[in-house]
């Protein structure tokens, strides 16, 4: 169960744009055709390979860098990345139905800079040439994936690039956070807001403990750097997310079973009054998760906020170390082969004890046989 609601976490929290490494930046599919009539030239293994005019190319991914464009490319074997301005589009239709991602999304602008284009990729340039949308406007789709979503605005559709990697090469897309309709926050502990995730100001407020909120998006520039936009009475702000600090509330029946006995706290604190105990398979309804903490580089902790029989309360889960569960395993394979000797003990001295039984009774045959002759 702890694995599991770890897991859960984990995708609850993130939002839905995927982080890549800063050297396969964002995988994309189209094909570019070499217009260079000099051709273009780039490195494979510190060797320099010439690509002809007119040439094909499939592109595998692309970053930028300093304001270019880039593309990873393979020719004649060799693989190496080349400037996309020598190059035009060799075919600019999409498939839409490539990018159907099965449910509708909503996302919301939070930064300057986000640009309607004409396809997938900067290559196909921007729709009538520059349609900026504005911050604070919120979007819906049906066609994307991690970096590229098909939109609507204002009568144009067009794609928006949302890979938001701060500090890594391919950062030029827009400042995108997820929407969340009817979605609750639980606080833990005492937390105060910002004006912006991009400036980090304090607000003049802090929310106590033990509060609702009413959390509108969820914004992250890093897989663990992740800001929630949240309304709190009159006043809405930015709240960056740490540790046991908030917990998300559902309002789905989110039903488990206690993988081993576990006390149920008043509190989300291992000092509050204990209000009942829950004993190992017993079933239980989880209200609210919250963001796990780690302990070190392989324990994590948790609190959930659960429904037991009458009972409201809290349960602290606590994922033990791969060294903890390493040494287990090991106290409990030495006790194994302990058992297993003894096992064999016993079985060579039962086996022994038939055989000596089956040599007497042999024994005794062949002697009255003898008697008889």
């Amino acid at each position: 169960m702890k694995k599991y609601i770890l897991v859960l976490l984990a995708l609850l929290f993130i939002p839905k744009t995927v982080f890549a490494s800063p050297i396969r930046q964002t995988t994309v599919n189209y094909k570019v055709k070499v217009n260079n009539e000099n051709g273009i030239s780039f490195k494979s293994n510190d060797k320099e390979i010439k690509i002809p005019y007119n040439t094909v190319l499939d592109v595998n991914y692309e970053y930028e860098l300093d304001g270019k464009l880039y593309g990873n490319i393979e020719y004649e074997y060799n693989i190496g990345d080349i400037e996309l301005s020598e190059t035009v589009l060799y075919d600019s239709k999409v498939n839409l139905n490539d990018y159907k991602s099965g449910e509708t999304n909503k996302i919301y602008v939070i930064s300057e800079g986000t640009y309607l284009y004409n396809g997938p990729s900067k290559m196909y340039g921007k729709v009538d040439g520059n349609i900026e949308i504005p911050v604070n406007t919120t979007l819906t789709y049906k066609y994307g994936d991690d970096v590229w979503v098909y939109v609507t605005y204002k009568n144009k559709t067009g794609w928006i690039c949302i890979y938001t990697y701060d500090g890594i090469i391919y950062e030029q897309g827009a400042k995108i956070a997820s929407v969340y309709d009817n979605k609750k926050l639980y606080t833990i502990k005492d937390i105060e807001l910002v004006d912006s995730p991009f400036t980090n100001n304090k607000l003049d407020v802090t929310i106590p403990k033990q509060t609702y909120l009413d959390l509108k998006y969820s914004y992250s520039n890093s897989q663990n750097n992740t800001y929630f936009y949240v309304k709190y009475n009159n006043i809405e702000g930015w709240y960056y997310n740490k540790p046991l600090e908030v917990a998300q509330v559902y309002t789905d029946n989110f039903i488990v079973n206690a993988i081993e006995d576990n006390k149920i706290y008043k509190l989300p604190d291992i000092n509050s009054e204990v209000l009942n105990e829950i004993k190992k398979d017993e079933e239980y309804s989880v209200i609210a998760l919250s963001t796990y903490d780690n302990i070190d580089e392989n324990s994590y902790e948790s609190w959930s906020y659960i429904s037991y029989k009458d009972i409201k309360g809290w349960i602290h889960s606590y994922e033990k170390s791969i060294n903890e569960n390493e040494k287990l395993n090991k106290e409990d394979n030495e006790s194994d082969v302990k058992k297993n000797k003894r096992s064999y003990k016993i079985n060579i001295v039962f086996v022994g004890s038939i055989l000596v039984i089956i040599g007497f009774i042999m024994y005794c045959v062949l002697k009255i046989r003898e008697i008889k002759n």
